[in-house]
């Protein structure tokens, strides 16, 4: 029993020992990445101390409300509604899809190809698709380095790269 109590006791002092070599380490050697004066010339790069100061709060006076400056009203002028914005609706002052023309459909164009082993991705219109996707415009039955395939109920045709 004495000498497993001897052999445990020395387990623990070379551990120990270890520890502080691995702790104090850092404090013993005083590592920092140097590059060599050709390096430095290559890089651009200088050694230099960077000072840091401290941001003070400035005061800023005579912002005003970019809604009372656009719409020539003024808090005050009992015009304006809450916080100085005008009274009116905005839908009002400016109405949405009243005169917009309805979108024209962009024909389907294929801008990125990527094939890399057995993963074939392509981008149509924007959008990131594979094999057997679909889009608005169709299914997408191949992806080649030139192009993409495409079935809709026009038939199949051939989008290549832009």
């Amino acid at each position: 029993m004495g000498r497993y109590k001897a052999v445990f006791t020395a387990i623990v002092i070379v551990a120990g020992a270890i520890g502080l070599v691995i702790i104090g380490m850092p404090y013993a050697v005083h590592i920092k990445p140097r590059l060599s004066p050709q390096e430095q010339q290559l890089a651009g790069y200088q050694y230099q101390k960077v000072e840091m100061s401290e941001r003070k709060a400035g005061v800023f006076s005579g912002l005003t409300n970019p809604m009372t400056n656009r719409f020539g009203l003024t808090p005050s002028s009992g015009e304006a509604g809450r916080d100085g914005y005008p009274k009116e609706n905005l839908a009002e002052i400016a109405p949405q899809g009243k005169d917009r023309q309805p979108a024209v459909e962009k024909p389907p164009a294929v801008s990125f190809v990527v094939i890399k082993d057995r993963s074939k991705i392509a981008i149509v219109n924007g959008e990131v698709v594979k094999e057997g996707d679909r889009t608005k415009h169709g299914k997408i039955i191949r992806i080649t380095k030139n192009g993409v395939l495409m079935k809709n109920q026009e038939g199949q045709r051939w989008i290549n790269i832009e």
